[in-house]
Parts: C-alpha cells; structure tokens; sequence
C-alpha cells in the first residue's frame, strides 16, 4: 500500500484519507468498502505516532472490515488495535484481540493472517515475561519446525515473512543467537533488495535485540543507524519503538554526530516519552547478555515484586540453596551483581 522507497508514509495517509472520505460518501449505504482504506489509513496514524486517530478508526470501522474479509485490511485492523492495547499496558486486550483475529483468520481460509498472528501473539508474551507460555505456543504451531524453509528466495510467498519473524524471535529467547542472526541478516538484505521497509525495519529490530543479546556492540551500532535511516527518510516511527526498552535505551545511550540522524534520534527518543532527548548519551553497557530461562525469568519476577530468597524457595518450592544458585547464574548471564541491577537489564532487553 506504500512505496517506502520514496519516503511515501505522507502521501499515502493523504491518498487513503481521500479515499474513505469518497467511500463513506458514496458507498457507505450499500457496502463495507470505507473500511477497506480505513484499516490501512488506521495503520498509517499508527505507524507515525497517531496512537488516538488510529484508535478512532478502528472503532469505527474494525467490525465492517470483517464483512468484507479482505486479508491486508483484517491484518492491518487488528494488529493496530493489539499493539495499540499491548504498548497501552493492556495484555489481556491485546491477546482477546488477536484470538478474535484468529477467528476470522481460520474462517476465512487465511494463511498468512494466522502467521500474522502467532507472531504477534509471542512477541506480547515475551514482552510481558511469559516466556513458559510463548514457548508452549511455538511448539503447538511448530515454529521451529523446518528452519530452512524460511530462508528468503525469488519464490517466498508473504506468509513466510512472519514464520521467520516468529522463528527469530523464539530463537533469541532460547538464546540461539547465532542461528536468529543468520536468518534476519538474509531477510534484511532480501527485503532491502525489494524496496519492503516495513520488513526490513521488522528484522533490523531483531537484528539490534539479538546483536545487544551477544554483546556485539558495534553490530548493534550499525543496526541502531539503520533505524535512524528508516525513521529520517521514510518516516517510520512506531515500528523501530516497538522494539522495546532495548531499542530505546541503545537511542538513549548513543551519542549521533550525523546532523540528519541526531535529529531523527531526538524525534523517537519525544516519541518515547523522553523528556530531554538531546541530553549528552551516556555510554550503554557493554557487556554481553545471555537469555535467562524460564525458571530463571520467574524467580527474577518474583524478585521485582519485592520477595527474598526464603519467600521466592516457599512460593517455587524450592530450596533456599537452589534459589541462591539460581540468583547467580541470573546475575552472571546479564553481567550484572545486585538484584535492582539485574531487574533493570532484564527489563531493558526484554526478558521481564
């Protein structure tokens, strides 16, 4: 729907603003057609940091775009409307939303709104922690099933886009960072070659999360002023923050040079919610970070919610020994040696 080659998020906005204003006037009565350029124009506000005219559209129109089942439309509908209620702090809403996507998906015959799905669906889960649950939805859908499918080529079809979302995703929390940094490399470049900035940007983001994972500091460099890249020429906005607090603390703690990307920093760091965006960066951490497990995820969890050692062993039931040797192999996976330390850049790479 828009050619990101040309930094055409503007021009687009305007073209579907134009055409629901001739569908609600014309067609409105008879058909479910305003919706069909409401769902794109909903994702457009979205995507640049117009989190209520995006919400607006979908109230309006989200139940038509289902009468008329068109797979971009339902696609770009609801997953807005679950990242809009992910980021908002509701995970609940975001996951009803895409069980309501995966309703239409599975009664439509639709493929790639399914894969869609799955992916979204993990990235919420892991966001919030619930790498047990995540782990569990890959295997029922056997996302790691097969990984050399999913290598790009001149016959990959749209629904595969997502599978290797999903299966980059999983493999960074499984820590399989060597294998997650193969895959989006290919995707990057396979992307780049087709003028498809919004996949692109999608696997940069990973790319950026995977290198910070391994601790390859100048890799997460190079991908960090490829978003700026994206952001300055073609105007993305929510799919480079969506990356997380890990994508926004590598923005924090990067001082740009570059006139042209400092200022696109300081526009993402505002839309952040950062409040003095041109502040001198502070050097990021530099040293590696391991993905903890799930065992390790809950007992920092618990953790954040104020708990010691004896109460986290009572609650796990667990030894007082065990939860110790636990709490070291969290602090030596993240580089780190206090609890506040440990919460902190678990929540910065997205483990909690």
């Amino acid at each position: 729907a828009c050619d990101l080659k040309r930094a055409a998020l503007e021009p687009a906005r305007e073209r579907f603003e134009r055409a629901l204003e001739t569908a609600e006037a014309q067609l409105r009565k008879r058909f479910s057609t305003p919706s069909m350029p409401a769902m794109y124009l909903a994702a457009l506000r979205y995507e640049t940091g117009d989190v209520d005219g995006a919400r607006e559209l979908l109230d309006r129109y989200i139940e038509m775009a289902t009468e008329l089942g068109m797979v971009g439309q339902l696609a770009a509908g609801y997953v807005t409307r679950a990242r809009i209620e992910r980021f908002g702090g509701d995970i609940d809403a975001c996951l009803s939303t895409l069980d309501e996507a995966e309703v239409h998906a599975a009664r439509l015959g639709f493929t790639r709104l399914h894969h869609i799905v799955v992916y979204e669906r993990l990235e919420a889960l892991l966001a919030k922690g619930f790498s047990d649950r995540a782990q569990q939805l890959a295997r029922a859908e056997g996302v790691s099933d097969r990984p050399e499918r999913l290598n790009p080529s001149g016959s990959t079809s749209s629904a595969i886009e997502p599978q290797a979302l999903a299966y980059a995703l999983i493999c960074l929390a499984q820590n399989k960072l060597s294998e997650a940094l193969e895959l989006i490399e290919k995707w990057r470049k396979f992307s780049s070659t087709r003028g498809a900035y919004l996949a692109y940007c999608r696997f940069t983001v990973l790319g950026l999360r995977g290198a910070l994972l391994k601790g390859d500091s100048p890799k997460a460099s190079r991908l960090l002023r490829d978003l700026l890249e994206l952001h300055a020429r073609d105007g993305l906005l929510r799919s480079i923050l969506d990356g997380g607090r890990a994508v926004v603390d590598l923005l924090r703690s990067t001082d740009v040079e570059d006139e042209r990307y400092a200022e696109a920093r300081r526009r993402l760091l505002l839309a952040a919610g950062e409040r003095d965006p041109t502040s001198v960066a502070q050097a990021a951490p530099a040293a590696p970070a391991e993905a903890l497990n799930a065992r390790e995820s809950e007992i920092l969890r618990l953790v954040e919610q104020g708990m010691m050692n004896k109460q986290i062993a009572s609650e796990l039931g667990l030894t007082i020994g065990t939860v110790k040797w636990y709490m070291q192999q969290i602090f030596s996976k993240l580089g780190v040696r206090r609890r506040a330390q440990a919460i902190h850049k678990a929540k910065t790479l997205g483990f909690i």
